[in-house]
């Protein structure tokens, strides 16, 4: 999707069937209402179409770099409460949301900083267990590439100066479990029906799983469709994935 010439990406809420939020170069919130095909529609409201058009709620430009995002699975009674995991390109992941108050859980303002920069390339929170994030890293010689944290369990002190407009803590997460080393991940989804179960598209060659309870992997698929793996609502044994112009499941 571009949006005056700047390509944005686009994820439907969890939680509220009418909203959505899009990121380039900041988040932004909207809310999709009806219309009628006579109205204008003038920015920053967006026409969807003939009957519809979504209204800017909010934004959040207090985070640069971002490469994926994914928006917590559970329900929130104000929906700019509803916390964010962002990727960064420099391998942070950032947790915010689009509220301007102090998140009273501590979650807000936490990041995962792993010891080697490098781009985050997916994540995906549990919605069995929503303190669990997992994150699906690039490569690096010396680290992993797979990492599962628990927002919730306390963290470490920021050794640095930590931007206040997205802080509520300035805690660093610790993982809780690693797996990949020395290799690329290139996506990661938790599965919907078993508990502590994570998939992740591997060097571009490989799906795997792991069983975070006995933390190892349990089983692993060859294939080129690596990106985008999510999981069947309808059927536990399935799954989706693709590969350039390819949907593989």
């Amino acid at each position: 999707m571009t949006m005056s010439s700047v390509r944005v990406d686009v994820q439907w809420s969890p939680a509220a069937p009418d909203q959505f939020l899009t990121w380039g170069t900041d988040l932004q919130h909207y809310q999709v209402q009806d219309v009628v095909p006579s109205e204008v529609v003038q920015a920053p409201r967006l026409r969807m179409s003939p009957l519809s058009a979504a209204s800017l709620l909010a934004t959040n430009n207090d985070i640069q770099y971002i490469k994926c995002v994914a928006w917590w699975p559970g329900v929130e009674a104000d929906p700019a409460n509803q916390l964010l995991a962002v990727g960064q390109a420099n391998g942070k992941v950032a947790i915010t949301n689009f509220s301007k108050v102090t998140d009273p859980r501590g979650i807000k303002g936490k990041e995962f900083i792993p010891k080697n920069a490098r781009p985050v390339n997916s994540l995906a929170w549990s919605s069995q267990e929503p303190q669990l994030l997992a994150a699906g890293l690039d490569k690096v010689r010396t680290d992993h590439s797979v990492v599962v944290c628990d927002v919730t369990r306390p963290g470490q002190a920021s050794s640095y100066t930590f931007d206040q407009r997205n802080s509520s803590s300035g805690e660093v997460l610790k993982p809780l479990m690693e797996y990949g080393n020395a290799e690329t991940a290139h996506s990661v989804a938790f599965s919907l029906h078993t508990a502590r179960t994570l998939m992740a598209g591997m060097n571009n060659k490989q799906i795997r799983l792991f069983d975070l309870r006995e933390n190892k992997m349990c089983a692993s698929t060859n294939t080129k469709a690596v990106y985008g793996i999510c999981t069947d609502i309808h059927n536990q044994h399935r799954f989706a994935s693709f590969f350039e112009n390819q949907a593989s499941h």
